[in-house]
């Protein structure tokens, strides 16, 4: 268990950390369009020192292995980074805003669709402790097109918090046989 001494409290705190949910939702018809075009979303998520990635792919239901991937990623002072990759063709990341997250609130559930809505997102500097106006951790896009955040350890808050983020399927054409 790891322990962080704070500056003005002298008591050892247990250290927290965010739990990021990744999402990747296709349009209301996945069924549907897995059915008929034979394609599945697995999302794929792994951790190499402090940097957890998260890929969401498009396979063919054939080629699906069935995995224990959970789809959350948990930040912490030791792995405070994490990268999120949509598939570069109908897929776009939200939230859109490089300076926000997306919250679930009592009255909406952690859908993407509902992040695209004012109300669900928040500012990442609401969700930590220290950070200010001049120092605000965003996402950014690394070279490979994915979207990263990283968040200073001396800013992970004192309590657990939940955010969520993801990739959200553009293409709203329907397939038929």
């Amino acid at each position: 268990m790891m322990e962080r001494q704070t500056s003005f409290i002298k008591r050892s705190l247990t250290a927290v950390g965010l739990v990021a949910a990744v999402l990747f939702n296709a349009c209301p018809s996945e069924v549907t369009n897995v059915l008929a075009t034979g394609q599945s979303i697995v999302l794929s998520c792994t951790r190499s020192e402090n940097l957890t990635t998260c890929a969401c792919k498009e396979v063919s239901v054939a080629n699906r292995q069935v995995g224990s991937s959970t789809g959350t990623a948990t930040l912490s002072e030791l792995s405070n980074g994490l990268t999120i990759e949509c598939p570069k063709t109908t897929y776009e990341f939200v939230p859109k805003e490089p300076t926000h997250v997306c919250i679930a609130k009592e009255s909406t559930s952690a859908i993407l669709q509902a992040c695209k809505a004012t109300p669900t997102k928040n500012p990442i500097k609401d969700l930590l402790i220290q950070a200010t106006q001049t120092k605000v951790p965003e996402w950014t896009t690394t070279n490979a097109g994915g979207h990263s955040l990283i968040l200073p350890p001396e800013t992970f808050p004192i309590v657990d918090k939940s955010f969520f983020a993801g990739c959200l399927k553009t293409s709203s054409r329907r397939q038929r046989n």
